[in-house]
């Protein structure tokens, strides 16, 4: 896209490619869809790509996951704020996610879902970021009181006394999050 065909308000070309590739992930999956599909998609010229993403289309995936994974904390924290408990924060998060599969047909799913059941083994890339992916959504996006977090905290504090600052015990429990989902994807 040149300069002059953009106008005010339009997402710049990186960002045209990750919506690109969200899109892709949620109705043709990672490995159904190609490049040139992406760019068209994207309205970007052949070489920016790599430019953007010098791993590629990798890279590109990695980046709609995280975007993914932002949206769908961001989300989860409003609707956990508004309802105040799990059942019908749940409930109405499975209603909204269930509308909107029906809305579209059945043609557009979760993208995280999608590219996390074709992934293989060589895609660990892919699989290393849709685990800490996961491992964000639940250990931010859910209520702490939710998740077991005080009693994981307490536990740390009283194995490794002091020096288990809050800090690390945070990025500790990130840690075991995203272990775990990656031991389920393996």
């Amino acid at each position: 896209m040149t300069a002059d065909r953009r106008t005010e308000g339009t997402p710049d070309t990186r960002t045209r490619l990750i919506v690109a590739m969200v899109g892709a992930l949620r109705t043709k999956g990672f490995h159904g869809v190609g490049l040139n599909e992406l760019l068209a998609e994207a309205d970007a010229p052949k070489g920016v790509l790599y430019h953007h993403f010098p791993g590629g289309k990798t890279e590109l995936a990695v980046a709609a996951i995280d975007t993914v994974v932002v949206h769908l904390t961001r989300g989860l924290e409003g609707l956990f704020a508004r309802q105040g408990d799990v059942v019908p924060a749940l409930t109405a998060w499975l209603k909204d996610a269930q509308n909107a599969l029906l809305d579209s047909g059945y043609q557009q799913g979760c993208p995280l879902a999608t590219i996390a059941l074709e992934s293989t083994a060589e895609d660990m890339t892919i699989r290393d970021a849709v685990a800490r992916g996961l491992a964000w959504v639940l250990h931010r996006g859910l209520p702490r009181k939710w998740t077991r977090y005080h009693v994981a905290a307490d536990n740390l504090r009283q194995a490794f006394g002091p020096e288990m600052t809050d800090q690390r015990i945070d990025q500790t429990i990130h840690q075991m999050w995203v272990h775990l989902f990656r031991m389920v994807g393996e």
